[in-house]
């Protein structure tokens, strides 16, 4: 499964992904089942920047996928003003706000049947 993650809007947005990336690179859990890439993705239509910068991930397994929305909440955790995450899967956008374990099988469910007939 690929997923893009990014940040909502706000102040030192770059810097809050690099911190999330090295966040989610330094977990075993995390890249032991998911390939975490930085990377670049295109702007939102009618917005004026050019590119925002993402994490790109391909995901092994539903397991792997509940690790990284606990990964994420984690991060969110230690943060002060933690920005939204946003998770993104052939066009479905998800927005993770805590880490909460019914909100996390919730948004599982959600992107495990995004485009699917």
């Amino acid at each position: 499964m690929e997923l893009s993650l990014t940040l909502a809007d706000g102040e030192n947005t770059g810097d809050q992904l690099a911190s999330l990336y090295r966040w989610l690179r330094q977990d075993p859990d995390i890249t032991d089942h998911i390939d975490v890439r930085h990377g670049q993705g295109t702007a939102p239509p009618g917005t004026m920047s050019g590119t925002l910068e993402v994490i790109n991930l391909a995901v092994s397994n539903t397991l792997a996928l509940a690790n990284l929305f606990v990964a994420v909440g984690a991060w969110r955790g230690t943060r002060r003003g933690a920005p939204e995450v946003r998770v993104e899967r052939d066009g479905l956008v998800l927005t993770v706000t805590g880490d909460d374990p019914e909100k996390v099988r919730a948004l599982i469910a959600d992107l495990g049947t995004a485009n699917r007939p």
